[in-house]
């Protein structure tokens, strides 16, 4: 199994001219800066080498209060489900932002699309992270304005036009291009 370790990633990122700071011999300091227009958006991220996973973790929001987490949770999970090569976590009150690697795939390019996906996804969410987690006004709003969205999905599989028993009867000939 290929040993990666700090100087195994400054390497990488060295081929990129990206900054960083080497804390031993399995973490590295760095960060990024989200390209947000009128708002100057950074984002501390700290990338950890194992024996077995290679982790990248960006810091979105420090400090989120209890009675904004539920509105944040909605919001990064639903982020979630759309993102790839990294996720969203709500960790002790923080948001982060992760990818993984695993030691055996861990190579330049596997590295770089991980480092992309993790300055992307959070550079695209951090503004609004950031703005659900401290105001409550634009969290209770954002609250009403999914709850209203779920009900609105729920109503249309309850009125049938979306009818769950249609997934039985779907056939691979109904997807076909006609010649």
């Amino acid at each position: 199994m290929p040993t990666i370790t700090s100087k195994t990633i400054a390497e990488y990122l060295d081929h990129i001219q990206w900054g960083y700071r080497v804390l031993d011999d399995t973490t590295l300091l760095t960060g990024f800066r989200g390209a947000v227009p009128f708002y100057s958006y950074t984002a501390p991220l700290e990338i950890l080498t194992g024996p077995h996973w290679v982790y990248l973790r960006g810091l979105l929001q420090l400090d989120v209060r209890p009675d904004y987490r539920p509105g944040v949770l909605r919001f990064i999970t639903q982020w979630n489900e759309r993102c790839h090569l990294a996720r969203f976590l709500l960790v002790r009150g923080c948001v982060l932002i992760q990818s993984e690697i695993p030691t055996v795939q861990c190579h330049e390019g596997a590295f770089r699309d991980a480092l992309a996906a993790v300055c992307r996804y959070g550079s695209l969410t951090g503004a609004e992270i950031s703005v659900l987690a401290t105001n409550r006004s634009a969290n209770e709003l954002y609250e009403a304005a999914s709850t209203a969205l779920e009900a609105a999905d729920q109503s249309r599989v309850a009125t049938g036009l979306f009818d769950a028993g249609q997934a039985e009867e779907f056939e691979l000939v109904f997807n076909t291009i006609p010649e």
